[in-house]
């Protein structure tokens, strides 16, 4: 995986997957068109809670850390709960090496031209016999002002370091595991999106860019504003397997997230954060794995969670979310039958939850309340090998997730995104009928993949610019408004890859996502536009085997946005359609001694330095998206 990416750019290159940004180095991934709190994060199996805290906050997850990344993007809500809405991110480690003789592991050390960024990771293994073993990984990152292609972006400094720890333990039956992690970053606030009042700020948003003159030197000086993070992370994890037909799992977390918000304040207070938050969650879960026989399975499992969300006094601010404590408990279960040519999946979930939230208006009102949700969830779906290589899915499901505090509350200013929100107290639970049908082809030359899904959601939720603005001492920003509606939402995705030679592949895949509301058929807004991608790769040996070389060269085409509606956004056009290019090249040298290797990897981003902006980031209401970066990586495997 890419050193320095953030998990919504890892995983917008898989099909059906996109990206919405909220400025320079903050992102979440898009799932046939749901994001935000309908798409759930499990973060080495625990669900990841400061997405809660509003969108405008990108997912505190350390990608130099993960093992394996995996997307769901069925109906999931069946297995995960509510918050799987719109699909499932799964990041997790490897197995532990419990049969591995003596210590491995690897170091990487890389950086890149665009904001002059390095960064180090390391990871150590090591199995003790066949029921110890143990992993360790660490890794920092340090970046300066990013740059687009004519212009720098000031005060887009990141730092970010983090460590985890895993110890397993397993006989015949039984086996346990524990896991401890820890992030802590801190990001710059591009001053672009600042304007001192609101007609500076309509000037700048028709600019589009920020004034020449304004614009400072490089400097890896992290100035106010800016935010710092830390996300805090326990689980232990036991598994009871008494024969070969039932398998016991059970699982205890507990997270820890903060979040502080600075600004330029008058009196010499800048040192004290507007926005303190503190953020606990406990999770437990049982889950039950009955195999029948070859043919059927049952898999049953209960979950609670509570969390408590606070915001420290003491900042001279009203929080802009309030204080809340929020418990839940869902109960579910999937049954699966399976032949070598079809198959056929059956789940059905209840859940509820309980919020209690509680806050002090700028007038100094109380406000918030109690609110009791619970409903069904449900799922069917199979497959079924139509002919020698062809398989045909399909899944229809009904699912639903509650508003969240942010949603329902929030009353001032998101930092990341440059835009002051308003919440809705009226807001209703979101209601999602889908089904998604793909056709996948699959041979020794080719690999054919089309999807497509229909989703119809009553009482969606979403955000939308009000054309009114908001004047706080730290600038002027744009008023939006969270709102709702019924929607529908479908599309279709689609992939082909293909395998002229042995060492050669050449991959196509495209998207397009309609998404109206219902009454009217009026567009909604920040849907990603259609988008072709392409690829071709070519990997070798070298030295009789020895050694191995890749070179990739990939394309990606993005059109002019037509499906919006102009008079609720800010700017009544989306950015021009655009074109970019990229380069990988990557080397192994084999046979530095045993068991072990170097790789050294290239990769050129925006390799034509090309201007451009995505309608999906909200940062182009200011700029535009960064330009041209190439990173070198070295890393020593042992």
């Amino acid at each position: 995986m890419q050193m320095g990416k953030n998990l919504g750019e890892a995983v917008q290159g898989v099909r059906g997957v996109s990206l919405i940004s909220n400025g320079v180095s903050s992102s979440q991934p898009v799932i046939h068109g749901m994001y935000g709190e309908r798409i759930l994060i499990l973060n080495n199996g625990v669900r990841h809670k400061s997405q809660q805290w509003g969108q405008g906050h990108a997912p505190e997850i350390a990608l130099a850390q993960a093992g394996r990344v995996t997307i769901l993007k069925g109906a999931e809500s069946v297995r995960y709960g509510a918050d799987a809405l719109g699909g499932v991110i799964i990041v997790e480690q490897a197995s532990l090496p419990y049969t591995q003789e003596g210590i491995k592991g690897s170091t990487t050390l890389y950086g890149t031209t665009n904001g002059l960024a390095y960064g180090l990771s390391g990871k150590l293994e090591k199995g003790m016999g066949p029921h110890l073993a143990w992993r360790v990984l660490s890794d920092y990152s340090n970046s300066g002002d990013k740059r687009t292609a004519q212009y720098l972006l000031n005060n887009t400094g990141q730092r970010q370091w983090s460590m985890l720890g895993q110890l397993g333990w397993r006989s015949t039956a039984l086996e346990a595991e524990l896991l401890i992690s820890s992030l802590q970053e801190k990001e710059g606030t591009y001053f672009g999106a600042q304007m001192g009042n609101v007609d500076l700020l309509k000037e700048r948003i028709e600019m589009g860019r920020p004034p020449q003159d304004v614009i400072t030197p490089f400097t890896r000086k992290i100035d106010y504003g800016y935010h710092t993070t830390s996300h805090s992370l326990a689980k232990l994890k036991m598994g009871y397997t008494p024969n070969n037909r039932h398998r016991f799992e059970g699982m205890i977390a507990y997270q820890l997230n903060l979040r502080n918000e600075y600004h330029l304040r008058r009196n010499k207070l800048s040192h004290v954060p507007e926005s303190a938050l503190v953020l606990q969650n406990v999770e437990g879960e049982f889950l039950w794995h009955y195999t029948a026989n070859k043919h059927l399975e049952v898999e049953s499992g209960i979950l609670g969670t509570f969390t408590d969300n606070y915001n420290k006094p003491g900042t001279g601010v009203v929080p802009m979310i309030p204080n809340y404590v929020q418990g839940g408990w869902g109960v579910y279960t999937i049954t699966k039958y399976h032949t070598d040519m079809w198959g056929v999946e059956i789940g059905i979930r209840g859940d509820g939850q309980r919020t209690e939230a509680v806050g002090i208006d700028y007038d100094g009102q109380n406000y918030g309340g109690i609110e009791h949700q619970n409903n069904l969830t449900y799922s069917i779906g199979g497959y079924a090998e139509i002919a020698n290589g062809l398989t045909l899915r399909s899944q229809i499901g009904s699912a639903w997730r509650a508003p969240h505090v942010s949603e329902l509350y929030s009353n001032g200013l998101d930092m990341e995104r440059g835009i002051y929100m308003i919440g809705n107290k009226d807001l209703k639970s979101e209601r999602v009928f889908k089904w998604v049908a793909s056709l996948s082809y699959l041979n020794s030359w080719l690999h054919a993949d089309i999807e497509g899904y229909l989703q119809w959601v009553n009482n969606y939720i979403y955000q939308e610019p009000t054309k009114a603005y908001r004047t706080l001492v730290s600038g002027t920003y744009p008023l939006f408004a969270i709102k709702q509606t019924s929607a529908a939402l479908h599309g279709v995705d689609a992939e082909v890859t293909v395998y002229p030679l042995l060492w050669l592949s050449y991959t196509i895949s495209s998207g397009m996502i309609w998404a109206n509301e219902q009454s009217t058929g009026r567009y909604l807004p920040y849907m990603p536009p259609f988008h072709i991608r392409e690829e071709i790769k070519g990997e070798w040996e070298v030295l009789g085997g020895r050694h191995k070389a890749s070179i990739s060269l990939h394309h990606k085409f993005v059109a002019e946005q037509k499906r919006f509606d102009p008079d609720t956004d800010l700017i009544k056009f989306a950015p021009p359609a655009y074109h970019l290019v990229g380069l990988n090249v990557g080397f192994t040298q084999g046979g530095i001694a045993k068991n072990s290797d170097i790789i050294y990897r290239l990769s050129i981003e925006n390799l034509f330095n090309k201007e451009y902006k995505e309608y999906t980031n909200l940062a182009r209401y200011y700029a535009h998206d960064l330009g041209m970066n190439i990173q070198f990586s070295i890393s020593y495997n042992f």
